[in-house]
């Protein structure tokens, strides 16, 4: 097996360990002239890909009207750094990370003392009612009410 032909194989696993928002991204990089072997997926790192001329790209699904950054991802983009935003399987915009603030969108910052969780709609509405009949101010109290309440029925159970 020659270099090249090594190189394609790895390259091909790599693809299958992609998220659907990496591999279109991936695609949408390969329109705009890049080679699969010019293209180089970090799937643990920030930014995601970096192309053989040294353009770095991230890639964002966009939840409603923001986009969500983990507190090492935020640290580690650069001010060139391109991010690729996505909506399901169309891609939505490029911007540069410098031009963040002039973005139609939000950009969230999850901090490592924080965890996120997306919900559907429903239960957005449900925890809603949840944190009215509870009578707390937070969804997060809501949810500890609600597991207080869930522990105590299942140990009332025992």
């Amino acid at each position: 097996m020659t270099y090249m032909n090594t190189l394609l194989e790895w390259l091909r696993r790599q693809v299958n360990k992609m998220n659907n928002s990496e591999q279109k991204a991936f695609e949408w990089l390969k329109k705009q002239g890049y080679k699969d072997n010019e293209i180089i997926f970090r799937r643990r790192d920030t930014p995601d890909f970096i192309c053989s001329d040294n353009t770095r790209f991230e890639v964002k699904f966009l939840y409603k009207d923001k986009i969500i950054f983990h507190g090492k991802q935020f640290e580690q983009m650069q001010d060139n750094d391109y991010v690729l935003v996505f909506d399901r399987d169309k891609f939505v915009r490029k911007f540069k990370w410098k031009d963040r603030d002039k973005m139609p969108f939000s950009i969230n910052l999850v901090s490592p003392n924080r965890k996120s969780v997306l919900v559907s709609d429903q239960t957005w509405k449900d925890l809603t009612l949840l944190r009215l009949d509870f009578g707390v101010r937070t969804y997060a109290k809501a949810i500890e009410e609600l597991i207080k309440t869930q522990k105590e029925n299942t140990h009332d159970r025992q």
